[in-house]
């Protein structure tokens, strides 16, 4: 089946994104996404290509906030507008997320999982690893330098989040000292993930956490 058979067969929204006039951050943040959906999917025998094919991507940023409520409450910055959307119901399997930011160096992804009966304690570690891998193959290959765990109290929950220090190099070889911060949380619905990556140079420790910690149900 083509990405033009699946678009048509649902109506006028768009299924498959069309590469033409999709910015740069749209598709590292759509790709993290995907990984991370295709790891779970894969884990729980779920149907890989299918799943893949059916998220729905939006650039509204009514229907992307809109999504982020389904997914979670955070208080997320004004330095970080919305930038992309994603929406799949693939039979009992939901993903949602949502993806924040201004420039490839510098942004914000939220998703948000719903499989039935799936273990929640293995859909983080899942989540976790796809995430990281994603990381690399979008070409946003973070080198870490250092990196520590720390244990933030998120609706009244300890939940741990990966600090770490690195540098960056993008597709086109370009490389910039960065910050990364990668963890799941109890999303409305399921387990949710959370990537943030900001230039050293903006780096703010007690903003980040203030926003992580804004996460609730």
């Amino acid at each position: 089946m083509s990405t033009e058979d699946i678009n048509e067969d649902f109506g006028d929204e768009e299924l498959v994104p069309k590469k033409k006039g999709m910015s740069t951050l749209t598709k590292v943040l759509l790709g993290l996404g995907c990984g991370g959906i295709l790891g779970i999917v894969v884990c729980c025998g779920a149907f890989t290509y299918f799943a893949s094919q059916m998220m729905k991507i939006t650039d509204d940023p009514n229907k992307i906030a809109a999504l982020r409520e389904e997914i979670i409450g955070i208080d997320i910055p004004d330095t970080l507008p919305p930038v992309m959307g994603g929406d799949m119901n693939f039979f009992a399997f939901k993903v949602k997320m949502v993806g924040y930011g201004e420039a490839e160096g510098h942004f914000l992804l939220l998703m948000g999982m719903d499989i039935p009966d799936a273990n929640p304690d293995q859909m983080d570690q899942q989540l976790k690893m796809q995430a990281n891998q994603q990381l690399n193959q979008q070409g946003k290959n973070v080198q870490i330098q250092e990196s520590e765990t720390r244990t933030l109290m998120i609706d009244g929950e300890e939940r741990n989040f990966v600090f770490a220090k690195g540098t960056m190099t993008t597709k086109d070889g370009q490389t910039s000292d960065v910050r990364q911060v990668t963890g799941t949380f109890r999303s409305r619905n399921g387990v949710g993930l959370v990537i943030y990556i900001i230039p050293e140079e903006e780096w703010n420790e007690e903003q980040t956490i203030q926003m992580l910690e804004s996460i609730h149900k």
